[in-house]
């Protein structure tokens, strides 16, 4: 699988996934995992993605999602909300919530939102995807209050 890298100190258009386990290790903290269901997941710096985020301004909404311990958080307006699921149609930030502060993923927590963002690819032709087309589709878990 191939994903983008937009850190301070290091950039990479594409870059085959066991390279960068083998480059940065599991347990270390990179950034956040901007996704966006037309292009590339692409790990960025928590520098740079708080930067982008505060560029939505009076539109940034963050909901949790997986298992309820990660945050994703875009615009609203690169989303929709319909009977409980949530729609993601643009960029959407995945990071971790401590508080009131967003804080970046390790490398595991990275590969397993990659995983799990990829088993909804194979998954389209079921009535319970994730994925649909150029659409991230999150169902509304009602009894824990997250989307999955």
């Amino acid at each position: 699988m191939q994903i983008g890298i937009d850190l301070d100190n290091y950039k990479s258009p594409m870059e085959e996934l066991e390279n960068l386990i083998n480059d940065y290790g599991a347990a270390r903290e990179i950034g956040f995992l901007k996704i966006n269901p037309e292009r590339l997941p692409v790990i960025v710096s928590e520098r740079k993605a708080l930067a982008d985020i505060d560029k939505y301004r009076d539109h940034r909404t963050s909901y949790p999602v997986k298992d309820g311990r990660y945050e994703m958080i875009t615009s609203d307006k690169a989303m929709f909300i319909d009977e409980g699921d949530l729609f993601l149609l643009g960029n959407a930030y995945i990071a971790k919530r401590q508080g009131d502060v967003f804080t970046a993923l390790n490398m595991k927590e990275i590969l397993d939102w990659l995983l799990y963002l990829c088993d909804a690819d194979s998954a389209a032709k079921k009535p319970d995807h994730r994925l649909s087309g150029d659409i991230y589709l999150f169902e509304l878990d009602k009894d824990r209050g997250y989307w999955k």
